[in-house]
């Protein structure tokens, strides 16, 4: 697993194909085999191809819905993300499945099981689906992330 630092935002990078074993409706969605980006963020600015200051306030101050990012990168993440700060986490097999298990989990599950599709990534061939958990100023992306590399002990 890594974590991926774009600055402002952060996000785990799993094999696709792991992910989709789990969470099988989006299994077309995210490809299989390769690796994904995972972000988790505010509904509202996190889809928004120019956020404002405006939006990054009551994101920030207000209780808001939440969504996940996922997006397959098709080369390693240096390579796709040359200008982010990237570091891996190295985790046993049984970590590794805590971790995923966590990011399943945070996808909003309609009453058939599957997920709800919202809109096309911001970069790359992905998509937007939505999210369990209320993001405001202290519970973030980098929250999200924390408890992810914190499930899989």
């Amino acid at each position: 697993m890594f974590v991926v630092s774009h600055g402002w935002h952060s996000g785990i990078v799993v094999n696709g194909g792991d992910l989709a074993k789990l969470l099988l409706p989006v299994a077309a969605d995210i490809g299989m085999p390769g690796l994904v980006e995972v972000g988790w963020g505010e509904e509202r600015y996190y889809q928004a191809a120019s956020g404002t200051s405006g939006m990054a306030l009551r994101a920030l101050f207000r209780s808001n819905a939440s969504v996940l990012q996922v997006v397959p990168l098709g080369r390693p993440p240096r390579e796709y993300f040359p200008e982010s700060d990237i570091v891996e986490v190295w985790m046993d097999e049984a970590g590794y499945q805590n971790a995923l298990a966590f990011v399943v989990r945070t996808f909003t599950r309609a009453p058939d099981g599957g997920v709800t599709r919202l809109g096309p990534s911001l970069y790359g061939h992905g998509w937007f689906y939505r999210a369990e958990g209320s993001f405001h100023v202290l519970n973030t992306c980098n929250t999200w992330v924390a408890r992810a590399i914190e499930n899989r002990c």
